[in-house]
């Protein structure tokens, strides 16, 4: 651990660490429920958050009418909630108990795919299960996990500690190389290619009808390696008893990449909100997606935008 992480100033970030391990001795019924209510007070209070996601369910959901879609954004944030909570199960949960909560499925495809010797590139998205199940996968299958460094220096630490001790290595997102090295290994690397990170390197192209930045990262890595992909889904069961890690292979993505930029963001896009439509309510949603528009396009994430959405809500509903 960095001496830095004792400074006073990270304090408070030790005595939420505190607070989330006595969380982990609850049952794990009990943990799901309070991080039920903690969300649905989070959505009364982060007014940004909860307008970001307003925004996002409107854009991607416009069959849904205002009730339906407000329905949406609460179980977004209680998910978000009970997220963190799960992260917490990862980190101190021994794996016996971890396994008692856990179905795989679609195992035997990974293992045939990886099988090939090429190496697999399997693709995820931002579900509030990730950190969790970024502990869970690795129990079943070596897995190489991607990562994003975080300014906090104790949730670095803590996070990376975490990610170290179950996969078999863990890449930084930006470092190209090695991924490249690790897939021509022989390596299942998970990446997660559904954020926006900017106009570089990205194309647009639809994703739930909105032309979204969709970052080519997985194309060019397809290219330089042959690996073949597999996706992998998790999220956690509707009677909250545990979560399911599912593995299939898209037939979308059979000719994967095509040469063409475009038709593979598409492709990609379109893996990305298949899954994400049989838990929609479990998907990151409190981020910005659309962030990033085309020349001369409008931002989604101003007030003025947010109340035209609102406005052709009620028109549509009228």
């Amino acid at each position: 651990m960095p001496k830095s992480c004792i400074h006073p100033r990270y304090w408070p970030t030790w005595m939420g660490l505190g607070l989330l391990w006595l969380v982990t001795r609850l049952p794990h019924k009990w943990i799901i429920s309070l991080g039920t209510h903690i969300g649905h007070l989070l959505y009364y209070i982060l007014k940004r958050r909860r307008n970001i996601t307003e925004v996002n369910v409107q854009l991607c959901f416009p069959e849904k009418n205002a009730d339906e879609q407000e329905k949406i954004v609460k179980a977004i944030f209680a998910n978000n909630a009970c997220g963190i909570l799960e992260a917490a199960i990862g980190w101190w949960w021994p794996e016996q108990k971890l396994r008692g909560i856990t179905e795989i499925r679609g195992l035997d495809v990974l293992e045939e795919t990886k099988a090939e010797g090429k190496g697999v590139l399997c693709l995820g998205a931002h579900f509030t299960t990730l950190e969790l199940c970024g502990t869970l996968m690795p129990m079943y299958t070596q897995t190489d996990a991607t990562y994003r460094p975080q300014n906090n220096e104790v949730m670095d630490w803590m996070i990376l500690k975490n990610r170290q001790r179950n996969c078999g290595a863990v890449i930084d997102r930006n470092n190209t190389r090695l991924f490249i090295r690790r897939l021509k290994q022989g390596n299942t690397v998970w990446y997660a290619p559904d954020q926006d990170y900017g106009a570089k390197h990205s194309v647009f192209a639809p994703f739930f009808g909105v032309e979204a930045a969709t970052i080519v990262a997985a194309n060019r890595l397809v290219n330089i390696t042959k690996s073949p992909i597999v996706v992998c889904f998790h999220y956690r069961k509707p009677d909250n008893s545990g979560y399911v890690i599912e593995y299939f292979r898209p037939p979308a993505l059979n000719n994967f990449p095509s040469g063409d930029d475009q038709q593979d963001a598409l492709s990609i896009n379109q893996v990305m909100e298949e899954i994400i439509r049989k838990k929609p309510e479990q998907y990151m949603w409190v981020h910005r997606r659309f962030k990033t528009r085309p020349v001369r396009d409008k931002h989604f994430y101003t007030t003025g935008y947010q109340s035209i959405l609102k406005q052709r809500l009620a028109d549509a509903q009228a």
